[in-house]
């Protein structure tokens, strides 16, 4: 199979979208030497170097704790959209891909400032996003959601075959614990002060200074929640040991990538050059895919485990609503004829580029020889802070 992952860049392809005017006016400009240009710098970075039988075109998972906003669909959602109109007017076969994520803290402290649960959250935005998508025009074949049975079943199924073939490591770590809730804290949920310029910082980041931060860094930190102290305890989760693909990393992208955007590529190589470190897979959390393993109470799939196998599990979900028209999901994963294209945001790089790859290495042996992977950079953020949604109210 050919991978190819691309952060489109609102600045970088003017074709799609005038980024002045969305920020000033809120209003959107399309043209058909736009799309032209596009497809032709498509073609230029490898999208179309090789026939293949069928393509599978992912577009990231947007997070079902608010709606989309203009930057969403001018990064990802418009350009993925394009690439598969024009396959599809080509004759090509191709699948597009889409879904909710709707685990992780943010969903959580969603439901915590709302006063409902998380479900409830993830139902109302889910609606709201899926809707914004049609009203739209974007033409995805499957929007589905990582709550789903078949998202469920099919994410533990994957941890529960890496734990069996003793791909993943189980170690006792410290982590911050709130004693009036008797939780763990994820860095989200942690605040401060500020070691460095004294501000209230949260627990992965100070947004006066900006400098990243390690939870255990912070002056006096305490739960957002409950507003306690917070003490460091012990607690065992099950990590993936990425220092053991980092050979295999570096061949495939530092020497088969060069061509790679400076910006795009040196993110990599900054993480590759750093020495990678095992990644915990597991959390301590209510809310997410239960831990398919004895003794794994009060602990859920890590959410950069779970939503990427989102992409498979809404494939095979829409693969058995319609096998004469899909065929079976393996044929779209895991066959050498098929291409796959992941539209994404700059934000999503490593974890796609360092930490989905080799799982999907392990598992689904999609990458069989070093492929071609494209990577541009999607550089539009909201104007000023401005939210600029595209759901009505």
């Amino acid at each position: 199979m050919h991978v190819s992952i691309a952060p489109l860049n609102a600045l970088q392809l003017p074709f799609t979208f005038l980024w002045q005017p969305v920020c000033k006016k809120s209003t959107l400009s399309f043209g058909r030497s736009s799309i032209l240009y596009y497809l032709c710098t498509a073609k230029k970075f490898g999208f179309m170097e090789k026939k293949f039988k069928r393509t599978t075109v992912t577009s990231a998972l947007p997070y079902a704790n608010g709606g989309v906003h203009i930057g969403h669909l001018a990064g990802v959602y418009v350009p993925a959209d394009i690439y598969v109109r024009y396959l599809r007017l080509k004759g090509e076969d191709v699948m597009f891909i889409g879904g909710s994520d709707e685990h992780g803290v943010p969903v959580t402290q969603r439901a915590r400032k709302e006063g409902i649960t998380p479900q409830q959250v993830v139902d109302r935005y889910h609606k709201m996003i899926k809707d914004s998508f049609e009203e739209f025009g974007i033409s995805f074949d499957v929007y589905s959601r990582t709550t789903s049975k078949t998202h469920h079943q099919f994410a533990a199924d994957f941890f529960r075959k890496l734990y069996d073939d003793g791909k993943l490591m189980e170690r006792t770590t410290k982590q911050f614990y709130d004693e009036t809730t008797g939780t763990f804290k994820t860095d989200r949920d942690i605040v401060g002060e500020c070691p460095h310029c004294h501000a209230e910082a949260n627990g992965d980041q100070c947004e006066k200074c900006g400098r990243d931060l390690d939870p255990t860094e912070l002056i006096n930190p305490r739960s957002k929640e409950s507003g306690a102290q917070l003490v460091l305890k012990d607690t065992t989760n099950w990590f993936l040991p990425l220092n053991e693909y980092e050979g295999w990393l570096k061949e495939w992208i530092l020497e088969g990538h060069k061509e790679w955007r400076s910006n795009v590529y040196g993110q990599c190589k900054s993480w590759l050059d750093m020495e990678l470190q095992p990644r915990a897979m597991t959390r301590d959390l209510d809310w997410g895919i239960p831990v398919p393993v004895e003794g794994a109470d009060g602990k859920v799939l890590y959410v950069w485990f779970d939503a990427p196998i989102g992409y498979i599990s809404n494939t095979k979900e829409l693969c058995e609503s319609n096998p004469e028209r899909w065929g079976t999901w393996q044929q779209w994963w895991q066959q050498d004829d098929t291409r796959l294209v992941h539209f994404i945001g700059k934000d999503n790089i490593v974890f796609h580029c360092i930490i989905f790859s080799p799982l999907l290495l392990i598992l689904l042996i999609l990458l069989l020889r070093i492929p071609s992977l494209l990577l541009l950079l999607k550089l539009f953020h909201k104007c000023l802070s401005l939210f600029v949604g595209v759901h009505p109210k």
